[in-house]
């Protein structure tokens, strides 16, 4: 029996192509869009011919164009389309197809790679999806009133003396601090007209311009305006009018955090795409999304160049990573104490004191001038061959720079590996210690080293942990002391083949170099630490007018703009006349209620019943009354090891309104 045929014939017929440069698909589509078939097409002497079926009278549409795996793709290389009409006889389309239409055909490979991260470390378990963000369509919904305003606020963020920073070091800022939004300006004065404000676009190009044009220059530089559209008091207003993205890749991390993957693009699609990525993980059995910022057109990679190394960042704090170990610069099997943290040892003046070195005032501090406080993590690292020399258990203890007593550092400590279970990877834990060996206390299990190690929290990281809140300020000692498979101490660490070494310096592809020839007795490796767990105090006195405080409504009434105010305040560590543990402190007063900067003062040390003289007319400007605050703030130089510690900081507000006789 003959072979039925279809009742819709294409032939075609393509024009100066080479059947190699051609693998070519027809996609017939019905009235609603739905995909009915797809069907490859055999070219043979530039003409090719396919046979398709439709199965009832109605309105169809054919489009040609190269193989896509997703439809959402097919409108990219401008495909040749021709809609029909079937009415229960043969339908024969003929298509002549030029090579400014075939041309567009052609792909070109865009390379997308990049690493995922979390607090430094690869994050190597999971899928990166990558989209690729259609940001013109967004600009072309916004209401012209709503552009307007668009506008008015870009105009002001670009004429502003100062162009806020942001403290967290990217755009949107969570928390920002003394940040107010700029007051939009009542006129731009004429020297403004020419600012420069990336490639080659003038303020005057925009100030002039008219809604249709501005909105052209949005969609074609969208990248010069990138950081003024995401400030937070801008980007709600043209966000709900925004973007549409389709996913062209899904990449696997590697072990290093790594990935990458390939997009074939149309020759003709000139501009380089616009990338947004979403991070996937798949642990005990369940799919998490762990990166997919807000808002999405903030977050886009716009003009993205092929090949060019996209650094994603991670702060879900469920997210697995995984725990390498970079090598030390030693043949030896080693004990290697790292640091605090993510300070090293090498980073602490004198934490180790060698033999015939002289303590300094500054020994234990965090580069000779910060203290510890609050819950330190004690990061340590282990040869893999330790425990096959009989090396099983290690034990920190503490005792004050004087004292005789040591006390042990107890605080459970757990661990977490993988294990993959048919197909799936599930999170097991291990407790480390403090266990009890054979009637010796306080004893913590060195990790095996054939298992897979992860991390999802810093407490995956930490081999001791310390809580420091509770115990006096001052310089401390840490002993090291390392124990057999039976709980017995190891006095000598030659005996069991091994031997105490520090970080001299960190990492350097993947090597740290190290100290070996540590000042080691009764098998104990000692350690120095500055504790101190004060708050910095942040204190507005006094105010006081013509050297006369004010009373508690603290209200001015001058005769002239020449008299004198003056703010009374302590910004201070409470020990900083021996060591001055604070950082830096930042005192400002502002105007009205929008808040605008009338004086800053800032320094890097203490003071304590310091005065700030400022006018009435400096305060006022071209204003003959108003009201003001003080905001005095204090930083501490105190450390956890990963960052100064912002529960040690202070804060002071004060306020006070000034008006004419």
């Amino acid at each position: 029996m003959e072979k039925s045929k279809g009742n819709i014939t294409v032939s075609l017929n393509l024009f100066d192509i080479e059947e190699k440069e051609a693998e070519l698909y027809s996609y017939l589509f019905d009235k609603e869009g739905k995909l009915i078939s797809k069907k490859k097409i055999h070219l043979k002497d530039r003409k090719g011919k396919i046979e398709l079926t439709v199965k009832k009278p109605d309105r169809y549409l054919l489009k040609i164009a190269p193989d896509v795996e997703d439809l959402s793709q097919l409108d990219r290389y401008r495909p040749l389309t021709e809609t029909f009409f079937y009415k229960e006889e043969p339908v024969h389309i003929h298509l002549d197809i030029p090579k400014l239409v075939w041309g567009c055909w052609i792909k070109f490979p865009y390379l997308i790679k990049g690493k995922v991260f979390k607090d430094g470390f690869p994050v190597c378990i999971g899928e990166v999806d990558v989209y690729e963000v259609d940001y013109t369509s967004c600009f072309l919904r916004i209401p012209e009133d709503i552009l307007k305003r668009l506008k008015q606020d870009i105009i002001s963020q670009i004429i502003r003396p100062k162009i806020p920073e942001f403290p967290c070091g990217k755009i949107p800022c969570p928390e920002p601090e003394f940040f107010i939004p700029p007051k939009p300006p009542v006129e731009i004065h004429p020297n403004y007209l020419n600012i420069n404000i990336g490639d080659n676009i003038r303020l005057i190009d925009i100030v002039y311009s008219s809604p249709e044009s501005f909105r052209k220059l949005l969609i074609e530089k969208i990248y010069v305006f990138k950081h003024i559209l995401c400030l937070p008091w801008i980007y709600p207003i043209w966000l709900p009018y925004c973007y549409k993205m389709d996913k062209i890749a899904t990449a696997q991390l590697n072990q290093d955090g790594s990935f990458q993957a390939i997009v074939w693009i149309s020759v003709c699609d000139k501009d380089k795409p616009d990338l947004y990525f979403k991070v996937r993980q798949r642990v005990n059995g369940n799919e998490r999304i762990i990166y997919r910022p807000t808002p999405i057109p903030c977050y886009t990679y716009w003009n993205h160049p092929s090949g060019k190394d996209v650094y994603i960042e991670i702060t879900d704090p469920e997210a697995v990573i995984c725990r390498p170990e970079p090598e030390p610069d030693t043949e030896d099997i080693y004990v290697m104490p790292i640091g605090i943290g993510w300070d090293g040892w090498h980073e602490i003046t004198q934490s180790h004191l060698k033999p015939d070195v002289i303590p300094v005032p500054e020994r234990g501090l965090y580069k000779g001038e910060a203290p510890y406080g609050t819950g330190l993590d004690i990061q340590m690292q282990f040869h893999k061959e330790l425990k096959n020399h009989g090396v099983r258990y290690y034990r920190w203890s503490y005792r004050k720079e004087g004292d005789t007593d040591w006390k042990p550092i107890d605080t459970k400590v757990t661990h977490r590996y993988l294990e993959m279970i048919g197909t799936e990877l599930f999170i097991n834990t291990k407790n480390l210690g403090p266990l009890t060996v054979n009637g010796t206390p306080d004893l913590f299990e060195i990790p095996d080293p054939s298992l897979d190690w992860v991390i999802i929290h810093r407490g995956d990281r930490r081999f001791a942990y310390w809580q420091t809140d509770t115990i006096p300020d001052g310089i401390y000692q840490l002993k090291l002391e390392m124990f057999d498979i039976n709980g017995n101490k190891i006095t000598d660490p030659a005996s069991k083949n091994f031997r105490f070494i520090l970080p001299t310096g960190s990492e350097i592809n993947g090597v740290i170099p190290v100290y070996t020839n540590l000042n080691i007795s009764n098998g104990d490796l000692i350690l120095n630490i500055h504790i101190n767990n004060k708050k910095t105090v942040a204190d507005i006195k006094d105010i006081r007018f013509n050297n006369t405080p004010l009373g508690n409504c603290q209200f001015i009434e001058y005769g002239t703009k020449s008299e004198q105010l003056t703010v009374v305040y302590t910004a201070k560590h409470p020990d900083y006349l021996s060591l001055d543990f604070l950082r830096s402190y930042h005192l400002i007063i502002r105007k009205g209620i929008n808040g605008s900067e009338v004086k800053t003062v800032s320094a890097n040390f203490s003071v304590e019943n310091e005065n700030l003289n400022i006018s009435i007319g400096e305060l006022l400007g071209s204003e003959d009354k108003c009201s003001f605050s003080i905001h005095l703030h204090t930083f501490p130089k105190t450390r956890n090891g990963y960052t100064t510690i912002r529960a040690y900081e202070d804060h002071d507000v004060s306020s006070f309104a000034v008006t004419g006789k």
